[in-house]
């Protein structure tokens, strides 16, 4: 409840209430880059924050990623897959 006090006049508001935003969670794999490199984290048994120590990978780059929004570089792939056991092959293609 809110109370909005104006010279002399109260009023009182009963908002709503909202649920949390749990996140954005795929219910099932896509076959996406991302998918495979939080498949690969979670079977490791990592965390986001794990990971980017291992590999030497900025921490917010592993969330972007996973969610694919954007693609990692031929560097980051290279010592991601060599991390996490990723098939080289499957990696993205160079930025220009």
């Amino acid at each position: 409840m809110a109370l909005l006090t104006f010279t002399k006049r109260t009023i009182h508001v009963v908002l709503p209430i909202q649920p949390r935003n749990r996140g954005h969670r795929k219910p099932n794999p896509t076959g996406t880059i991302g998918d495979s490199i939080r498949t690969a984290r979670k079977q490791a048994g990592l965390n986001r924050g794990e990971l980017a120590q291992a590999t030497g990978i900025p921490v917010h780059w592993l969330g972007p990623w996973e969610r694919d929004e954007i693609v990692p570089a031929q560097e980051e792939w290279a010592r991601l897959s060599s991390f996490l056991g990723l098939p080289a092959t499957g990696r993205p293609p160079s930025r220009a």
